[in-house]
């Protein structure tokens, strides 16, 4: 997803540069999410997801999950939404041991519960390597509210088939909360309150470079050091 193509999911701010091919490690563990009697699980493979432009599903050692009987789903980031972003930056970046990239309030024009909306938001995303974290500053009267300082707010999956994707999780019951219908990408939340963002192959390497970044600048960080 572009700048400027954002109505199918969600919004993320411009990284610093670009590059025409970027990849990411992330290191494979296994996670089991059960809310209410549905289970995501992540299989487990011994070696390291290397995910590459142009091809990021076939990446070795990906996590894939199946989710709600639907297969071949591949983690991507961990949604926050915090009340403060820059109090909640400085927090999680020593829990979680990263640097943040972004952070700046820029207006979005989106499509939410199938009506058009412009929100202003703040986002910044970071990986440790490990794991990716997209954090979120809370608005009142959107998909991004929270009463407490910090939550965890929804689980992103990649999938090279998107559509197909969304379309299943609409026949199992998930409201598109986020996007237009027939995008290739959004929110999707059950009855139960899981709330499922899916993106394609173009916001993946999108999301990358972010990732990129927040590795370099720790990796600077522990140099200077």
């Amino acid at each position: 997803m572009s700048e400027g193509d954002i109505s199918g999911g969600l919004p993320s701010c411009t990284p610093d540069g670009s590059a025409s091919s970027r990849s990411l490690i992330l290191r494979s563990i296994v996670i089991r999410v059960t809310v209410r009697g549905i289970t995501a699980r992540a299989v487990d493979r011994p070696h390291h997801a290397v995910v590459s432009h142009g091809n990021p599903a076939q990446a070795e050692g990906s996590i894939t999950l199946q989710l709600c009987n639907i297969e071949g789903l591949q983690l991507v980031h961990t949604g926050l939404v915090c009340q403060d972003i820059d109090a909640a930056k400085t927090r999680l970046s020593e829990t979680l041991n990263v640097r943040w990239v972004g952070a700046a309030r820029e207006d979005w024009s989106l499509i939410m519960f199938g009506h058009p909306v412009n929100i202003p938001l703040r986002i910044a995303h970071a990986s440790n390597g490990q794991a990716n974290f997209e954090l979120i500053e809370a608005v009142p009267d959107t998909l991004w509210v929270t009463a407490e300082d910090l939550i965890q707010h929804h689980m992103c999956f990649h999938s090279p088939d998107s559509e197909a994707i969304c379309q299943q999780f609409e026949a199992r019951g998930f409201e598109r909360v986020l996007g237009a219908q027939g995008d290739p990408q959004g929110y999707f939340q059950n009855p139960a309150g899981l709330l499922i963002e899916v993106i394609g192959d173009g916001l993946l390497d999108y999301l990358q470079g972010f990732y990129q970044q927040s590795l370099a600048a720790r990796e600077a960080e522990e140099v200077a050091t």
